[in-house]
């Protein structure tokens, strides 16, 4: 027995630190509830939650549009205070650190960002919310320590969108950029960043708009250039579930993944998200995991893989295998359009492939690798 102690002691000092074991981090994400749309089952959320709750997540990630602001006034501020007053203790008592951001459904004027109306919604988050409410009065927040040796940081999109005609929404858009410059910069130079923005910071893959205005996605990019450390966006919003990468210089990129909705509006099949990532002894993700949830249908349920998922080419031999690999365009099509009746021929639609592939890297930085495309396509 201290013949076998002593060998086992000395593997353990002979192995090299890069082949120690690595670590993970499981959570999930819940996105576009749309609490009180006629189109959204309150019975779905209530799955979502129970089956989220039953992976025993070290986080939960809510992105954004919790209730629907498609109705008068008074019956939105019904839909906010109902469904916190509700759902609200049942989050809390999970005790794992809650990631929130504000959707555009989640302020009385969709998109607008009127401050006080914004300062409204914010309070009835904080008073339901507790202690684990940390945004500011514009929406942004850094969650209070590190979650699996990463930093948290909320980001109130918003203000970002074309959509948003409130007249203050450039110094609100000005001002939070500073403040995540501001954060980044207090940050250890290889500290990991997740950022939770309701709307990602990209081009609609399908309708070929600015989710965010362009000036303001270059600002984000420029912001991001000075942190050396990987950063991960995730996002809502589009109710598919979509994947995105911004390019970055040195080969590095930021992924922008967006999940799909527990709300059945717009005829997508409700769906959430669980995650499980590997990290490295700097808790930077070598490895990503998700698997697309179906509420309606767990047969349908997709999980998927990447490695290395701070660097661009890696995201660029993505958009190759979408471009030449119809199994996969196929499989990633299904997700997208979360499986909906017409999803396969809205995947076989003229000009659709092309559109996907070209909304893949955000714009201006569209990388050489990725023009590779163009010819795969015909183009």
């Amino acid at each position: 027995m201290r013949i076998l102690s002593f060998v086992f002691l000395l593997l353990v000092l002979l192995t090299p630190s890069w082949a120690a074991p690595l670590r993970t981090l499981l959570f999930v994400q819940w996105s576009d509830l749309h609490h009180g749309h006629e189109q959204t089952r309150p019975a779905d959320w209530e799955k979502a939650l129970r089956d989220g709750l039953a992976l025993r997540p070290e986080v939960l990630a809510l992105t954004g549009d919790l209730v629907d602001n498609k109705c008068p006034p008074e019956e939105f501020w019904k839909r906010t205070e109902g469904f916190l007053g509700t759902w609200a203790p049942r989050l809390r008592s999970a005790r794992v650190p809650l990631i929130l951001t504000l959707g555009n459904n989640d302020l009385p004027s969709n998109y607008q960002t009127d401050p006080v109306e914004l300062a409204q919604v914010l309070a009835s988050w904080r008073r339901h919310l507790g202690q684990s409410f940390y945004l500011d009065d514009l929406g942004n927040g850094v969650h209070p320590g590190t979650v699996a040796g990463m930093t948290w940081i909320s980001l109130n999109s918003l203000v970002f969108s074309p959509q948003n005609q409130f007249e203050g929404r450039g110094l609100q858009a000005h001002r939070t950029m500073k403040w995540l410059q501001q954060q980044l910069a207090a940050l250890p130079e290889d500290r990991p960043v997740v950022l939770a923005s309701h709307i990602p910071p990209t081009w609609d893959q399908f309708g070929h708009s600015p989710a965010w205005d362009p000036v303001e996605i270059q600002r984000f990019a420029q912001v991001l250039e000075g942190h050396r450390a990987p950063v991960l966006v995730l996002s809502g919003h589009f109710h598919r579930n979509e994947v995105h990468a911004l390019s970055l210089s040195d080969g590095r990129a930021v992924p922008i993944l967006a999940a799909g909705a527990i709300s059945g509006k717009y005829g997508y099949r409700p769906n959430w998200r669980s995650w499980y990532w590997t990290l490295d002894s700097r808790s930077w993700p070598q490895r990503i995991n998700w698997r697309n949830r179906y509420l309606a249908d767990s047969r349908w349920d997709q999980a998927w893989q990447v490695d290395q998922p701070g660097l661009s080419r890696t995201w660029s031999q993505y958009v190759i295998r979408l471009a030449s690999n119809p199994r996969f365009y196929l499989d990633y099509m299904r997700d997208f359009w979360a499986n909906q009746d017409s999803w396969r021929a809205n995947a076989l639609k003229p000009g659709v492939r092309e559109g996907i592939l070209d909304e893949f890297f955000v714009r201006p930085r569209l990388p050489e690798e990725a023009q590779v495309t163009a010819s795969l396509l015909g183009a």
